[in-house]
């Protein structure tokens, strides 16, 4: 084999086994999240809808928007107390920002190191705080309103249901622009529908254009968008059962 084939075979090689490397490790993260135990829909619940996130920031103008969510619910074993809903909240944001599907995500917005969401109903440097580093993400409490996390996503809401409830408890990062053509919300949310030693975890998310009235295009787009979302939403579950102990 010359030099040059040599070469192109070794420069095809490493991106090549960073991906097989990189799809291994996705694959563990989720794996102990199964697909079968989660529910998802083309919906979201009307408390959303309703919220300040979609009403003031996201969607003022109610647009046409696309919905979807998932949840899964977890049980508390007979011999581990309830975690409180903002650990398991602070929990899933590290599973969910800080791991391994959102690493390629997370690196390029690292890399470009700027803020990319801006919404004029928030205050220009509204942002109390900003977050490059996984290593920021605090494992049982949540970050103040208005923090940036890597640039491309600010907490826009949080409410902390202290006793274990059906309606429980969420927060709401917004992303995107109010003045461009696509902007969105993910809510992240902790209740207790049947019983006190079960926990729901439910990611919903609403994005639109929210300048001009039309549905975000391609479709195809949207179809990813899922996948994404699932696989996010499972590493994000995992870490919950991998700290807190749940099943």
């Amino acid at each position: 084999m010359s030099s040059r084939s040599l070469y192109i075979a070794f420069a095809l090689g490493i991106p090549l086994t960073m991906t097989a490397k990189h799809i291994l490790d996705v694959y563990r993260r989720i794996s102990p999240v199964p697909l079968t135990r989660i529910a998802s829909a083309d919906s979201v619940p009307n408390s959303l809808i309703q919220s300040s996130a979609v009403r003031e920031h996201v969607n003022p103008n109610n647009h046409v928007q696309v919905e979807d969510s998932r949840f899964i619910d977890v049980i508390i074993p007979p011999d581990r107390s309830a975690p409180a809903d903002e650990a398991v909240l602070a929990q899933f944001i590290r599973g969910f920002f800080g791991g391994r599907v959102f690493a390629p995500e997370r690196s390029l917005l690292r890399m470009l190191r700027r803020t990319l969401t801006y919404f004029p109903s928030i205050k220009v440097g509204t942002a109390t705080l900003i977050i490059w580093s996984v290593d920021d993400l605090p494992p049982s409490h949540l970050l103040p309103p208005h923090t940036l996390l890597f640039g491309g996503f600010q907490i826009a809401d949080i409410s902390l249901d202290h006793h274990p409830s059906e309606t429980g408890s969420h927060i709401d990062l917004i992303f995107g622009s109010g003045n461009g053509t696509f902007a969105g919300v993910h809510r992240f949310q902790v209740s207790h529908p049947s019983s006190a030693t079960v926990i729901r975890i439910q990611y919903d998310h609403i994005s639109c254009n929210p300048t001009v009235n039309t549905a975000l295009k391609p479709d195809f787009l949207q179809v990813l968008h899922k996948i994404y979302a699932m696989w996010l939403f499972r590493e994000g579950v995992g870490e919950i059962k991998r700290n807190l102990a749940l099943k």
